[in-house]
C-alpha cells in the first residue's frame, strides 16, 4: 500500500454499537483512537474514502472499546 508524504488523513468512521473511530495521521503514521476487533479494522479501512490506500499495520492501538472477536 502507498502513502503520500505530507498528507494528512482527518476522518470521523462510524462503527456498530454507535462507536467512533477518529482516524488522523501525517505521512505513514496513523492514529486510531479505539483498538478494534480484528474483524473490524477492514470494516474501518474501507468506510475511510480519502482518496489513500491506508496500512492498517501503521495503525497504532491506545484504548479498547470494541470486544475481540
Amino acid at each position: 500500500m502507498v502513502v503520500k508524504k505530507n498528507v494528512r488523513i482527518q476522518k470521523v468512521v462510524r462503527l456498530e454499537k454507535n462507536l467512533e473511530v477518529n482516524m488522523f495521521g501525517m505521512a505513514a503514521d496513523y492514529h486510531a483512537d479505539f483498538q478494534l476487533s480484528k474483524c473490524l479494522f477492514n470494516s474501518v479501512v474501507k468506510k475511510v474514502e480519502v482518496g489513500i490506500e491506508l496500512d492498517v499495520k501503521k495503525l497504532e492501538i491506545k484504548k479498547c472499546h470494541a470486544p475481540e472477536d
